[in-house]
């Protein structure tokens, strides 16, 4: 599995991620690359 050396790499570089954000690995061009997926909300709300 390719997502935890990609994590590691990060940590070990200073690469700061999201401990909340949903991590996975895409291939973009048939690279592997580190996705994070994070919730969106909106603070305060829209009234209609």
């Amino acid at each position: 599995m390719l997502l935890d050396p990609l994590i590691h790499f990060c940590i070990e570089n200073n690469i700061l991620l999201p401990r909340r954000g949903r991590k996975s690995v895409i291939f973009e061009d048939g690279l592997p690359a580190l996705y994070v997926e994070m919730d969106s909300y909106v603070a305060g709300g829209f009234e209609a």
